[in-house]
């Protein structure tokens, strides 16, 4: 009985040592690309992105292509900078709010026409 208590303690401190160990909280990892917010798929996860490289927690594996790269697909095609989404990011408190800073910014560009984001809304329909 004294051999199970000890293996019991043996398996309790592997365990401990796993929940301890800081590596596993280390990388904090944004978003899905495939989240959408008020229709825009992508603009959470860069978002999560831009919050995370403010609070200097974007890693590096992130770093060479912020701003760039998908990144900069996103912003062409909604119409803004880089420079302004960091600024916006960091004014606000909730992702609701960049999400309407967008949203205004889009109308402005287009007319208040709406716009055309398809692509970066839905998957492709496919014909039938």
């Amino acid at each position: 009985m004294e051999a199970r208590g000890r293996n019991a303690n043996f398996k309790f401190e592997i365990l401990r040592a796993l929940l301890d160990d800081v590596r596993m909280s280390e990388i904090i990892y944004p978003r899905s690309p495939r989240e959408t917010m008020d229709g825009w798929m992508y603009l959470p996860r860069y978002i999560d992105k831009i919050r995370l490289h403010l609070a200097g927690k974007l890693h590096a594996d992130y770093q060479e292509n912020f701003g760039k790269g998908f990144d900069g697909m996103w912003l062409k095609t909604a119409g803004v900078t880089h420079e302004q989404m960091v600024e916006v990011v960091k004014n606000s408190v909730t992702d609701g709010e960049v999400c309407d800073w967008v949203r205004k910014k889009r109308e402005e560009i287009r007319g208040g026409q709406g716009c055309s984001r398809q692509g970066y809304v839905e998957p492709p329909v496919s014909e039938r």
